[in-house]
C-alpha cells in the first residue's frame, strides 16, 4: 500500500511538474530561502536587543535591492532610523561617522538639541565624532545602520577600524548593525581580520541566494512586455545577477514596437524576442566580445572539434551556454545581426526590423499552408473539415496583411478550395474573399503599374471574382481620375506631359472630364493654363491620333471663340491670335 501511495505521489508530482515547468516542491523550498532571511531579519529589528548580521552574497544578485526593498516594506522612518553607508569611496572613520550622524540628525530629537547647544540652525560645523562619541545608548535606541560594499573598501581605511566602529554600535550604541558584503571578492587583509573577528561581533549570518524568479520580482515593474519570455530564460539558465536583468529588461523595453507589428505567441515574435535576450545577455557578461568570431568559432567546434589541432575558448564556451542552438551552433541571421547592432551603440533600427518582419511573415504563411496540405494529404485521420477549418484560420488571422503575403491567384486559390471541402459555409468565404480582395484590388489600382499588360491581367482576374468587385474598382478609377484634374495646378502638370514624354497614356480622358465652365475660368484667370493648352494643341495637331484629345480641343477652342464675340475688346484681339495660332 505504501509503494502505490509512493507511485500515485509521484506520478502527480511528475504531472504537476510538466505544467509549472518545475517540482512544486522544490520551488516552494527555493522561493523560502529569500523569504526566510526576510522574515528572521524583521523578527531582529523588531527586537530591543542590537546586533550584527551579515548578508552575504555574489556581485550583482541584488543584496542592497534586497535590503532597499525590506526597508521600505518593514520598517518605517518613524519607528526607525536607518542610516545606510557605502563604504566605497570612504577614506576615514570620520567620513563614516559623519555620514551616519546627518542620517541620524535629521529624524533624532537629541541631535536637534545638541545642535541648539552648539548654537547652529544646519550641519556646518559640528564635530559629528564628538556628538557620536557622547551621546547615549537611548539616543540611538531603534537605530539601524547598514554599511554596504566591503568588497570595495578603500586602501586608506583600515578594516579593523571599521569593525570596531561596528563593535561600538553594537555594544556601547545599543544600535541594531547590518553588514552587506560579498565574502569571496574581499581583499586578503579584509578576509582576515574578518575571520579573526567574526565570532566577537557577528551574530548571525545570512547567505543570500535568490532563485532566478526572486531577481525578477525586485525589478519586473520596470518591464513593458515579453514577461513570460524573460521569465522562463532567467529560470533555465539559472540568471539572478539584477544588473544583467535590468539590462535584459532594458533591452526588451527598447523593442517593444514590434508588438503592433507582430502577433503574440507566433513564432517570429519568439525568434526576435529570444535573439535580444540572448545577445543582451552575452553583451552584459562582455561587452567587448565580437558576436561573428564567437558564431565562427561555434561552427568550428562542430566540424573540428575532435581535431588533435582544435583549441577550446572557455570564454567563448561560456558564453554560448547562453543561446539555444537548434542548429547545433550559433548563427546569425538577418534578426540576430540588427539586435548586435543595437547592442553596439543602444539604438534601434526599427525600419529594417520592420521590414525583416514583413519577410518573415510571408514565409510563415506560406509554410503553414504549405504543411497543411501536406498533412491532409499523407495523414489518413486528417479530415476535409478540419482542413478547410485550419486554412481558413490562418487565412482570417492574417486578413489584414494578406496582400502583402501572398498573390492574389494563391489567396483565390485557396478560398475556392474552401468552398469546395466546405459548401455550407460558402456564403461566408466568399464575403471574406471579397473583402480581402478589395485591398488587392486597391494596392494594383494604386501602382502606375497596373497600366502594363501583366499587371492589368492580374486586376482583370480580381474583377471577375465578383461583380462587386468590378465596380468597386471602377468607383476607385472615376474618384481618382476626377482627382487628379481638382487643381488648375494638376492640370497644368497634365498639359506637360505628352510633350515631356513625347507620347501620352491617359491624358486624353483626363483632361476630358474638366467642363467647358472650368477651361473658361482656367483660361481667363491662369496664363500659364492657357500657355500650355495652346501648346499641346500644337503638339498633338501633328499626330495621327489627334482625335483622342476631341473633347478637350473642342471644350477650349469653343471658350476662345466664344471670348472672340463677347464684346471685350482686348479678349476679342487675344481670342482671334490664339485662334489663329491653333491653325497654324
Amino acid at each position: 500500500m505504501k509503494t502505490q501511495d509512493t507511485t500515485i505521489t509521484a506520478k502527480i508530482m511528475k504531472m504537476l511538474k510538466k505544467l509549472f515547468r518545475g517540482t512544486p516542491d522544490e520551488e516552494a523550498i527555493s522561493m523560502s530561502k529569500v523569504m526566510k532571511i526576510e522574515n528572521k531579519l524583521l523578527s531582529l529589528c523588531k527586537q530591543d536587543k542590537s546586533f550584527v548580521a551579515t548578508i552575504n552574497g555574489s556581485w550583482g544578485v541584488g543584496k542592497t535591492h534586497f535590503w532597499n526593498d525590506f526597508v521600505e516594506k518593514n520598517l518605517t522612518l518613524q519607528e526607525n532610523t536607518i542610516p545606510y553607508v557605502s563604504l566605497f569611496g570612504k577614506e576615514s572613520i570620520k567620513d563614516i561617522l559623519t555620514s551616519i550622524m546627518i542620517q541620524i540628525s535629521k529624524h533624532a530629537k537629541w541631535a536637534e538639541e545638541a545642535r541648539e547647544v552648539m548654537g547652529t540652525s544646519n550641519f556646518q560645523g559640528i564635530d559629528f565624532v564628538s556628538m557620536f562619541s557622547i551621546g547615549k545608548p537611548r539616543d540611538f535606541k531603534d537605530i539601524i545602520v547598514c554599511f554596504d560594499d566591503f568588497e570595495r573598501i578603500s586602501n586608506k581605511l583600515d578594516i579593523n577600524d571599521v569593525l570596531g566602529l561596528i563593535s561600538d554600535l553594537k555594544e556601547q550604541k545599543n544600535c541594531k548593525v547590518i553588514m552587506i558584503l560579498n565574502q569571496e571578492e574581499l581583499g586578503e587583509n579584509a578576509e582576515k581580520c574578518l575571520t579573526k573577528y567574526k565570532d566577537k561581533i557577528i551574530n548571525y549570518e545570512f547567505k543570500y541566494e535568490p532563485t532566478p524568479e526572486e531577481s525578477y520580482e525586485l525589478v519586473k515593474e520596470e518591464l513593458k512586455h515579453f514577461e513570460r519570455y524573460l521569465l522562463d530564460y532567467i529560470k533555465e539558465k539559472n540568471i539572478v545577477n539584477i544588473r544583467v536583468l535590468k539590462r535584459l529588461i532594458d533591452a526588451l523595453n527598447d523593442f517593444s514596437f514590434i508588438c503592433e507589428h507582430v502577433t503574440a505567441g507566433s513564432f517570429i515574435e519568439k525568434e526576435i524576442v529570444d535573439n535580444i535576450i540572448e545577445i543582451s545577455t552575452i553583451n552584459s557578461i562582455n561587452m567587448s566580445i565580437d558576436f561573428q568570431e564567437l558564431s565562427k568559432y561555434s561552427v568550428y567546434k562542430i566540424i573540428n572539434g575532435t581535431d588533435d589541432g582544435f583549441k577550446e575558448k572557455p570564454e567563448y564556451d561560456k558564453l554560448l551556454k547562453y543561446i539555444d542552438m537548434p542548429q547545433g551552433h550559433f548563427e546569425i541571421s538577418d534578426i540576430t545581426d540588427n539586435i548586435i547592432e543595437y547592442t553596439k551603440n543602444s539604438f534601434v533600427e526599427q525600419e529594417k526590423l520592420i521590414e525583416i518582419i514583413k519577410q518573415r511573415k510571408k514565409q510563415d504563411i506560406t509554410n503553414s499552408i504549405k504543411q497543411l496540405y501536406i498533412s491532409s494529404k499523407y495523414t489518413m485521420q486528417y479530415t476535409s473539415k478540419a482542413f478547410a477549418t485550419d486554412l481558413y484560420k490562418i487565412l482570417k488571422h492574417n486578413q489584414d496583411n494578406l496582400e502583402n503575403m501572398m498573390t492574389e491567384s494563391s489567396f483565390m486559390f485557396n478560398m475556392n478550395k474552401l468552398k469546395k471541402l466546405d459548401s455550407s459555409r460558402e456564403s461566408e468565404y466568399h464575403t471574406f474573399a471579397v473583402k480581402v480582395l478589395k485591398r488587392y484590388l486597391l494596392n494594383h489600382l494604386k501602382s502606375d503599374e497596373h497600366h502594363d499588360l501583366f499587371e492589368q491581367g492580374r486586376v482583370d482576374e480580381i474583377e471577375k471574382y465578383d461583380i462587386t468587385l468590378q465596380e468597386y474598382a471602377d468607383n476607385y478609377r472615376n474618384k481618382n481620375k476626377k482627382s487628379q484634374v481638382d487643381s488648375v495646378e494638376k492640370v497644368i502638370k497634365l498639359l506637360h506631359k505628352p510633350i515631356k514624354n513625347s507620347g501620352w497614356g491617359e491624358e486624353p480622358k483626363l483632361l476630358a472630364l474638366i467642363p467647358k465652365e472650368k477651361c473658361k475660368e482656367y483660361i481667363l484667370e491662369n496664363p500659364e493654363y492657357l500657355k500650355a493648352t495652346i501648346s499641346l494643341i500644337q503638339y498633338i495637331s501633328r499626330s495621327s491620333h489627334q482625335t483622342e484629345f476631341e473633347i478637350f480641343v473642342n471644350n477650349n477652342t469653343q471658350v476662345l471663340e466664344e471670348l472672340k464675340n463677347d464684346g471685350n475688346e482686348d479678349h476679342k484681339i487675344k481670342a482671334i491670335i490664339l485662334l489663329d495660332d491653333i491653325k497654324k
